[in-house]
C-alpha cells in the first residue's frame, strides 16, 4: 500500500527531475561560454538547495509521529518506546541516487572550471621555441576605442618575423595588471617575453617581462666573471600621439627577441635601428618632456651584451659607458664594465665599477665578481667576505659556494672549504660535469686533512660522473701515493697525463709523487731547473 502510494515529496522530486538535465546542460554551457565560474556555482547552488535538501530529508528523516498521509512507514527501530516512522525504502534509494547525481554534477562543473583556470591561454612553447605574448593594454579612458597599442605592437612583430621559429601570440581577452601576473602567465605558457602595459590620455606605458633569459652565470662566463644580462622588469613611458615612440618600441622588442634566440647579428641591427630612431627624435626635439622615458640606456646595455656575444669587446665597453651616462644608477652596466676592466687586468678600476654597482643596489653577481678580483689580488679575507654576501643574497647558487671554498682553501681553512663544497654538491643535482669538479675539489680538501678514504671516494665518484676529468685522476693518484699504493697511483697518474699533458708539469713539482718519480713506467718527472712554486700552506 505504502510503496504504491507516492508521497508528495516523490511528486516534487519527479517534477524537478524533468528539468534537472536541462538545467545541468545550461549550467555547463554558461560556464564554458562565459568563463565566469560564479554563474555556474550560483546555478548549482540553487539547484543543490532545492533538490539536495529534499533528498537528504527523504534519506535521513525519522519521526515518532505517524503522519495522516501515510508518507512515513513504521520502522523496526523504536525511539522512547515508540515506533519510528521513515520514508519507504524505494523512495530513500531514489533519493540516494539523485543526491549522488547532484554531487557528481558539482564535481564535474567544479573540475571543468578548475581545468579552465589552469589551462594555458595558448599552447606552451616547446623546446627552444621562442614564444612572445602580447596582452591587451589596460585603460579606463575613452581613447581605448581609438588606440589599440597591443595590436600595433603585435602587427609590427608578426611582420618582422614572418617565416621564423619565433611564435608571437596576442591574447585578446587578457589584461595583465602586475608584474606577478605577467610572470605567472609566462610560466604557464613557457613564454620568453610577455609584453603588457597601460595607457591614459597622454601616455602609453609598455612593460616587458623577460622570463626565458639565459642563466646569468653559466651562459656567458668570461674567466668565471659573469656578465649581468636582461633586466626582468622594464617600463617605458611614451607620448601617446608620437608614432616614432611605437616604432622605436618595436625595434627594441625585435632586438630583444633576436637576442633571446641567439641571432646576435640580427639583434645588433634591430638595436642599431632603435638607436637611429632615438637620434632622429632628439634632433627633431620631439616630445622633450621630463615625463617621457624611452629607456635609452637599455638599448645601449642590450647592444653591449650583443657585442660581447659577437666577440666585439671594445664596442661593448663603450656601450656600457654610454648606458651609464644615460643612467648614473645603472647597476648592471657598472657590473659589466667592471668585468671588462677585470679582463683587461685593471683590478683597481674593476673594483671601482663593482663598488658603484653595489652602491646602486647591485646584487649577488657583483659581490661574486668583486670577490674574484680580491682573490687574484690574494686578499683572501675580502674574497671570503664578498662570496659570503653573495651567498646571503642567493643561497641556492652552487657556484658561490664553490668560489668561497676556493677562498677558504687558499687560506688553508680546509674544514670550511669542505663544508662549502658539500653544499655545492647537493645543489648541483643535474649538472654532472660541475658536480664532478666539486667532488674533486672536496676530495683535495679531504686529502689535505688526512682523510684519505673519503678523498678516494670523492675522486672515484667524480670519475664516474665524468671519465674525462684529468684533475680527478691526478688527485686520486696523489692520494693513492700518500697511502703507499704505488701501483694504483702510477696507473691513475698515467691516465691523467694521457687526458691532459699539462698534468706532467704539475706532477714534476708535487711532493706526493716522490716515491714513484723514478719508476721505469713513469714519464720524466724531473723538477724544473727554475724550481717549483712555493707551497701556500704547510
Amino acid at each position: 500500500m505504502a510503496n504504491a502510494e507516492k508521497s508528495d515529496l516523490s511528486h516534487r522530486i519527479e517534477a524537478w527531475s524533468k528539468y534537472l538535465g536541462l538545467v545541468s546542460a545550461l549550467v555547463s554551457v554558461l560556464t564554458s561560454l562565459s568563463g565566469n565560474a560564479l554563474i555556474a556555482y550560483i546555478s548549482l547552488g540553487v539547484l543543490g538547495l532545492i533538490v539536495g535538501e529534499h533528498c537528504i530529508r527523504v534519506i535521513f528523516q525519522k519521526s515518532p509521529i505517524q503522519q495522516v498521509s501515510h508518507i512515513l512507514l513504521p520502522s523496526s527501530v523504536t525511539q522512547r518506546g515508540e515506533k519510528v516512522y521513515r520514508y519507504p525504502t524505494a523512495e530513500r534509494r531514489m533519493a540516494i541516487i539523485w543526491l549522488a547525481g547532484l554531487t557528481s554534477l558539482f564535481i564535474s562543473v567544479g573540475g571543468f572550471n578548475l581545468w579552465q583556470t589552469l589551462k594555458p591561454p595558448v599552447s606552451p612553447a616547446r623546446g627552444n621555441e621562442i614564444l612572445i605574448l602580447v596582452t591587451q593594454f589596460q585603460s579606463s579612458v575613452s581613447t581605448e576605442s581609438k588606440y589599440d597599442f597591443a595590436q600595433l605592437i603585435y602587427d609590427d612583430l608578426v611582420g618582422a618575423f614572418p617565416d621564423s621559429d619565433i611564435r608571437i601570440e596576442k591574447l585578446e581577452d587578457w589584461v595583465v595588471t602586475s608584474s606577478e601576473d605577467a610572470q605567472k602567465l609566462g610560466k604557464r605558457t613557457n613564454a620568453a617575453l610577455v609584453i603588457w602595459g597601460k595607457f591614459d590620455e597622454s601616455f602609453v606605458y609598455p612593460r616587458y617581462e623577460v622570463l626565458k633569459s639565459r642563466n646569468q652565470i653559466s651562459h656567458f662566463d668570461l674567466g668565471h666573471t659573469p656578465l649581468q644580462k636582461e633586466s626582468e622588469h622594464l617600463e617605458f613611458t611614451l607620448g601617446i600621439e608620437i608614432p616614432q615612440g611605437m616604432v622605436y618600441l618595436t625595434k627594441f622588442t625585435i632586438g630583444q627577441i633576436y637576442y633571446l634566440d641567439q641571432e646576435y647579428e640580427k639583434a645588433l641591427d634591430a638595436f642599431n635601428n632603435a638607436l637611429t630612431i632615438l637620434e632622429e627624435n632628439n634632433l627633431l626635439d620631439l616630445e622633450k618632456r621630463e615625463t617621457l622615458d624611452w629607456k635609452e640606456e637599455y638599448v645601449y646595455f642590450y647592444r653591449a651584451n650583443t657585442f660581447i656575444d659577437l666577440g666585439k669587446f671594445s664596442y661593448a665597453m663603450l656601450d656600457y659607458q654610454l648606458a651609464i651616462k644615460k643612467n648614473q644608477k645603472f647597476a648592471e652596466a657598472y657590473n659589466n664594465l667592471g668585468v671588462g676592466y677585470s679582463l683587461l687586468g685593471d683590478s683597481n678600476r674593476a673594483i671601482e665599477q663593482f663598488d658603484l654597482a653595489l652602491k646602486n643596489r647591485g646584487g649577488s653577481i657583483t659581490y661574486y665578481n668583486r670577490g674574484g678580483v680580491f682573490f687574484h689580488q690574494r686578499d683572501f679575507q675580502k674574497t671570503i667576505e664578498d662570496y659570503s654576501k653573495a651567498i646571503d643574497i642567493d643561497p641556492q647558487t652552487p657556484l658561490f659556494y664553490q668560489a668561497r671554498a676556493d677562498g677558504y682553501f687558499a687560506s688553508c681553512e680546509y674544514g670550511q672549504a669542505r663544508d662549502d663544497l658539500t653544499v655545492a654538491i647537493k645543489l648541483l643535482k643535474d649538472d654532472a660535469k660541475a658536480k664532478a669538479r666539486a667532488l674533486t675539489n672536496r676530495g683535495i680538501t679531504y686529502t689535505k686533512m688526512g682523510e684519505y678514504g673519503k678523498a678516494v671516494k670523492d675522486f672515484e665518484d667524480a670519475i664516474d660522473l665524468n671519465s674525462d676529468l684529468a684533475s680527478a685522476y691526478y688527485n686520486l693518484a696523489a692520494t693513492k701515493s700518500l697511502m703507499g699504493e704505488t701501483e694504483a697511483a702510477m696507473k691513475s697518474l698515467l691516465e691523467a697525463i694521457h687526458l691532459d699533458e699539462g698534468m706532467k708539469t704539475l706532477a714534476a713539482c708535487d711532493a706526493e709523487f716522490d716515491n714513484i718519480r723514478n719508476r721505469d713506467q713513469m714519464p720524466d718527472l724531473t723538477k724544473p731547473k727554475e724550481g717549483c712554486p712555493p707551497v701556500s700552506c704547510p
